[in-house]
């Protein structure tokens, strides 16, 4: 690796989201399926040549696979999924209607897809009450608690095989099978951390998986910098892909001036890393503990 950093200009985005994150979660999720084939991933998709772009992750399936996972089980060949970030305010009908109304319907439209091959999920960390009773009071809806966690939203007197299946996935009532997308929370708790860390990583794609899912947590939330074990995972992640050359430049010295001499005596070099990398460090240090900012 050359030391003249002229030399490498890493395309990297300013900021993370949570959007990025729960695409991690659902390609590392869905990583035996993705693996053979069987189902693909688009973290972004374009309505046209030009913008509109929207950032709903969108999954094709092969039609004769059944998906294990409680929130897969729905899934036909072409699948929306919408993800509401912790941070957002609460899922409201506007957010419902752009969805199904607009881009599962700009989509179908675009791909010449019948609705009866399409679904359509919204994930959001709690549960939206007042969504539901608008859908079950004002409009022509039941709600069917399938699953912990899954709300098929049902139109009433339309069968499911004439209609657009649609779910809410409300991540906070998930079990821990599905822990990566349950987790992507405002404030992690150490025990839940903890968990996250010792998540298997089988191979280059879920090692990029993860650590995508692990950077918007560092960015997003200061409890996990302030655990030692669990930035040194971070620096096992990001030591991994160098060796088969998945980051750049920065991201190795980040590691070897920062994470490998004494973590926090060397917390300045870090943040100079970071600042040249284009990431807010006023940020950052606010949200650590006053120990390590």
């Amino acid at each position: 690796m050359k030391g003249d950093t002229e030399q490498f200009k890493p395309k990297r985005k300013k900021t993370a989201t949570y959007h990025d994150a729960a695409f991690a979660a659902f390609n590392y999720l869905l990583r035996k399926y993705v693996k053979n084939g069987d189902v693909t991933l688009e973290s972004e998709h374009q309505l046209s040549k030009r913008p509109p772009k929207i950032d709903i992750i969108v999954l094709k399936k092969n039609r004769n696979v059944e998906i294990e996972t409680s929130w897969g089980k729905i899934f036909r060949e072409y699948n929306i999924i919408e993800y509401k970030s912790p941070v957002d305010s609460a899922l409201s009908i506007s957010v419902f209607n752009k969805v199904i109304y607009g881009y599962v319907g700009l989509y179908a439209s675009q791909e010449n897809i019948k609705l009866t091959d399409m679904t359509a999920t919204i994930v959001c960390y709690n549960r939206p009450t007042d969504l539901f009773n608008v859908l079950k009071n004002e409009l022509n809806y039941k709600i069917l608690r399938k699953f912990d966690g899954i709300y098929y939203i049902l139109q009433k007197g339309l069968p499911e095989n004439k209609s657009l299946l649609i779910q809410i996935v409300v991540s906070s009532e998930l079990k821990d099978s599905d822990l990566v997308l349950k987790a992507l929370r405002a404030k992690i708790d150490e025990a839940t951390a903890k968990k996250v860390v010792e998540l298997p990583v089988e191979d280059d794609d879920y090692l990029v998986s993860l650590s995508s899912w692990w950077e918007v947590m560092i960015l997003e939330n200061g409890l996990i910098l302030s655990q030692e074990a669990n930035m040194n995972k971070w620096g096992t992640l990001v030591k991994e892909m160098n060796k088969r050359g998945l980051v750049g430049y920065y991201e190795q010295k980040w590691l070897d001036e920062g994470m490998e001499k004494g973590m926090y005596q060397e917390r300045q070099r870090i943040f100079d890393i970071l600042q040249k990398e284009g990431y807010d460090v006023n940020l950052i240090k606010s949200k650590l503990p006053q120990s390590f900012a």
